[in-house]
């Protein structure tokens, strides 16, 4: 009898671990995630990382290719498809013309201008 109990309380006490390390897996996860969240979301913050930098040169090459717009004093950032156009340009048109050659790249989202006309 005393074994019986012995064996019984061992395999409680095995159960109990076992709940305890499943939940301490997913304790700090929302809706019961598992313990790998936090991994993919530095694997979603490189890839977006990496996207941002391949849209920046797709922005600096579109630019490039505009007609009537020199591009050398136009600095792009990318952030999660907002892309940023700094610096400076000639006149209007140009600023527009920037602008617009943004807005025409796949992956744009939103162009944010703040392109200023150089004064001589």
């Amino acid at each position: 009898m005393n074994a019986k109990i012995a064996m019984t309380g061992a395999w409680a006490i095995a159960v109990l671990t076992l709940s305890a390390s499943v939940f301490a897996q997913t304790a700090g996860a929302p809706n019961g995630a598992s313990a790998a969240a936090p991994a993919d979301s530095t694997q979603t913050a490189t890839a977006t990382k990496v996207n941002d930098r391949q849209l920046e040169k797709d922005v600096h090459h579109a630019l490039g290719k505009t007609k009537h717009l020199t591009s050398i004093g136009i600095r792009v950032h990318a952030d999660a498809g907002v892309v940023t156009l700094t610096g400076t340009v000639p006149n209007r048109a140009a600023l527009d013309r920037a602008a617009s050659a943004a807005k025409g790249v796949p992956g744009v989202t939103e162009v944010r201008n703040n392109l200023t006309i150089q004064h001589d």
